[in-house]
């Protein structure tokens, strides 16, 4: 079974887009392969063309109900924050339902912590 998440990128203008990845949403999955392209990365759009094609670009307002992770990747204020989410992933105002599980505040700290390879 996939592991899916969504990634809300925050440009710089504060233009927002989404991402949808299908698979391997975890973060030893997506989460260190983002975390190694914000080192490389200076802009949104950066890191939007580094992206595969197993990454899909969607509209800012886009919301998949079948998501265990969920990125927060704000270039404005400079704050990439991870959540695992419990089920459902949205509660019925809308609002993700995150999981008591430990947030990533900083996930770009996964790769210093050793916790992704």
């Amino acid at each position: 079974m996939s592991t899916r998440c969504q990634i809300e990128i925050t440009k710089e203008n504060g233009e927002k887009v989404r991402v949808y990845h299908h698979c391997d949403g975890y973060f030893r999955g997506v989460g260190a392969e983002l975390a190694a392209m914000l080192q490389e990365c200076k802009t949104a759009d950066d890191l939007l063309q580094k992206t595969n094609p197993s990454y899909e670009v969607e509209d800012a307002d886009t919301v998949h109900g079948d998501i265990e992770f969920w990125y927060s990747l704000d270039f404005k204020e400079r704050k990439f924050t991870g959540y695992r989410l419990d089920w459902p992933p949205w509660t019925k105002d809308g609002k993700l339902n995150v999981s008591e599980d430990p947030k990533h505040d900083n996930i770009v700290d996964l790769l210093k912590l050793g916790e992704v390879r």
